[in-house]
Parts: structure tokens; sequence; C-alpha cells
């Protein structure tokens, strides 16, 4: 098989991955599907070179579209994957807050008022 077919395989498998709705317990595993998909893929596009056959330049196209595609859902995955650290955050700074509600108090006394 020529790399740009063994690219579009790839590709096509990428695709499939990052079109299904992933739920939020599997999403490391599926992190880990893409990134070594991706590293295979990277390998391969080494290999791509000139002159293609018409078949070779069909699937070039297909190949670009779905990226296309999977760019976006990617996005979307990298938002996800932002807004479940916010949250983690936020989860945890109120956890501390409610643990230890006078951790932030000035030990001085003092109070300025900046008003003039």
């Amino acid at each position: 098989m020529s790399a740009v077919g063994q690219v579009y395989d790839l590709t096509e498998k990428l695709f499939h991955l990052v079109e299904n709705e992933v739920k939020a317990e599997d999403r490391d595993e599926l992190i880990e599907e893409i990134s070594s998909l991706l590293d295979e893929r990277e390998d391969l596009l080494k290999d791509v070179v000139p002159p293609f056959t018409e078949e070779e330049q069909l699937k070039g196209k297909q190949i670009v579209l779905w990226n296309e595609r999977i760019n976006s859902e990617f996005i979307k995955i990298k938002a996800e994957v932002q807004k479940s650290i916010s949250n983690l955050k936020k989860t945890k700074t109120t956890t501390q807050k409610y643990v230890n509600p006078y951790q932030n108090t000035s030990l001085d006394g003092m109070f300025y008022d900046k008003r003039k």
C-alpha cells in the first residue's frame, strides 16, 4: 500500500474516533489513542512524495476534508478539557475555603481605607 493510502486509513480512523460523542471519563483514553494515531500519521506523511496517481489525488482531497472536521473536533475537545480544569480549580478553591475559612485573614488587625 502506498504512503498516501496508509495516511488515508489513519486519517479515516482518526475521523471516526473524534466524530463520536465522548464521555468525560473516557476522554483520557481517547486523547491517548488520538495522540498515537497522530504520531503514526506524522511519520507516514514524510514518505508522501509526488507524483500522485488519480486515486491518490482523490484520497488526498478526502484527507483534507477530514482534517478540517478533525481540527474543529480537536478545538471542542480542548475547550472541554479547559472547562474541566477550570471547574476542578474552582472546586479545589471552594473546598479549601470551606475547610479553613479563616486562612486568608489579616493577622495585624489593621484596615486601610483606600478612599479619599
